[in-house]
């Protein structure tokens, strides 16, 4: 695929082609699943220059953080009376023990199929809501989703020619300076999925700036599966049990795969299937939540630093990588993975 060359910076724009995701979508499709991920720490609102003093005021003792929206959508936080008085900036309390997150979604046409918009807002804000258990209780940045649905080819099309003009044929994609996640109507199944997928990215991207290519990619294919009953979640069967049947998992070649490797059509499919499992079980066993929690810690201490040492936090697994992927594989085998419900 052609990068994406929009005039913003190609490092701001996230995308997603052809199919919701690596599984759930038909065989032939997800083999045309090519995503491409890169960011510039430039493109993190809590990385830049006015946040960083945000930082600081919150160490001081300081809970007065005010936002604000620009004419080209992008949310603004900060601290600064100027700014503040500048942009007519809303108050927002940004305390050390809450995680601050906004949702937004509108069409492009001002229509939105029967429910959509409903069983979308359940199901994000329960992504949200899980997220918060996992999160640290202090240091994490508020966050924003922008969700745009497409209700016709046409209209989605204009979307993607303004934002991600590269772009060959798809159905979602995101873009990180926006908190943008924009998604094509094709059906009701393909665009809740696409629109839990893409706003999953956009959070990841909000919250941990850079996060290994198998933690996004597996968050993204977990949630997107998630069903809403109520006020209650449940995160089904796993499509991932036919790809992964026969197959040698090699946990450390997931956790080091490159672009390179994610690029290639026919590794693509088979590193999604992984890396929805490994996430699938880290989320639903006792010792896999306590490593889940230790490493999105990680993530949001280091989100604003080009290097990451993810590595040193997974060995803390009891027994280190290779018991690890001991007790990862054991659980696929005998198939102890069960619907999950939150």
């Amino acid at each position: 695929m052609k990068k994406a060359t929009r005039c913003l910076s190609v490092a701001s724009i996230f995308l997603v082609t052809f199919s919701v995701n690596g599984l759930a979508a038909d065989k032939k499709s997800a083999n045309q699943s090519i995503e491409q991920h890169s960011m510039s720490l430039s493109q993190l609102e809590g990385c830049k220059p006015a946040m960083e003093q945000v930082r600081q005021s919150k160490k001081q003792g300081s809970s007065q953080i005010y936002t604000w929206t620009d004419e080209d959508g992008r949310v603004h936080f900060s601290d600064n009376p100027l700014q503040v008085e500048q942009n007519n900036a809303e108050l927002t309390h940004y305390r050390d023990s809450e995680y601050a997150f906004v949702l937004k979604i509108k069409s492009t046409d001002g229509y939105y199929p029967p429910s959509y918009k409903d069983n979308v807002t359940a199901a994000i804000k329960k992504v949200s809501e899980v997220y918060e258990f996992y999160l640290p209780s202090s240091g994490v940045p508020p966050v924003t989703v922008n969700l745009t649905l497409a209700n016709d080819h046409a209209s989605y099309l204009k979307l993607q020619r303004k934002y991600a003009p590269s772009l060959g044929q798809s159905q979602g994609f995101y873009v990180t300076d926006l908190n943008l996640a924009a998604v094509w109507y094709r059906n009701d199944k393909q665009a809740y999925e696409t629109s839990i997928h893409e706003s999953v990215h956009v959070l990841n991207a909000g919250l941990f700036g850079f996060s290994p290519r198998w933690l996004n990619e597996g968050l993204a294919e977990y949630f997107s599966a998630m069903q809403i009953q109520g006020y209650a979640a449940k995160i089904p069967t796993p499509p991932w049990k036919q790809i992964l049947s026969g197959t040698e998992l090699n946990l450390s070649s997931l956790l080091k795969a490159g672009g390179e490797q994610w690029r290639a059509r026919e590794l693509q499919r088979l590193l999604y299937a992984q890396s929805y499992s490994f996430v699938q079980y880290l989320m639903s066993t006792g010792k896999g939540k306590q490593v889940m929690k230790q490493l999105l810690a990680h993530l949001i201490e280091t989100r604003c630093q080009q290097e990451s040492d993810i590595a040193s936090v997974m060995a803390r697994y009891p027994g280190g990588i290779a018991q690890l992927q001991s007790e990862w594989s054991a659980w696929i085998e005998h198939e102890r993975y069960r619907t999950q419900s939150f």
